[in-house]
């Protein structure tokens, strides 16, 4: 019985132990860039992280027949008219994060609202992304992006506020 309840209170206490609990120092500065992607509300913003190189690959920009953006340049050019067509708010329903010290991935689901500045109409969608990163000069880098949206296999179609 002694061993049972030592064993008990070994294991609470390495569930507690604060380094049971706390992601490493890496994921926690991934987790704040995905943070600050979120709430961005500018290219320059949304970008800061994001290298020179960087993927995008299917993103939910004004340009839908453009499903790939490579490099920085081509990506910042594909989130300007967003950016000047929209005011968001980003909510973060789940992410996880992961790092080897080298390399690094979010997962996340986003529920993102829009204002329209223009007439556009509002948005409201739930999309996952997925965000690869390098470290690079002891910086964290955004080197590919994904997003994705739930369909319904019976339409065919994208279901926007999946969850």
């Amino acid at each position: 019985m002694r061993l049972v309840a030592f064993t008990a209170m070994l294991m609470l206490g390495i569930a507690r132990a604060p380094s049971a609990l706390a992601a490493s120092a890496d994921e926690e500065a991934i987790l704040a860039i995905e943070r600050a992607m979120a709430a961005s509300n500018t290219t320059a913003a949304a970008t800061a992280a994001w290298d020179d190189s960087v993927i995008l690959d299917d993103m939910l920009t004004m340009q839908p027949k453009q499903a790939q953006f490579v490099g920085l340049e081509a990506a910042r050019k594909a989130w300007d008219p967003q950016f000047a067509a929209y005011t968001y708010s980003v909510e973060t329903l789940r992410i996880k994060v992961k790092s080897d010290g080298k390399l690094g991935f979010a997962w996340s689901t986003l529920h993102a609202t829009a204002v329209g500045k223009n007439g556009q109409p509002p948005l409201d969608i739930v999309f996952r992304q997925a965000t690869a990163y390098e470290k690079k000069d002891n910086q964290w880098k955004v080197i590919y992006l994904n997003l994705s949206v739930p369909f319904d296999s019976a339409t065919n179609k994208a279901v926007f506020d999946g969850q």
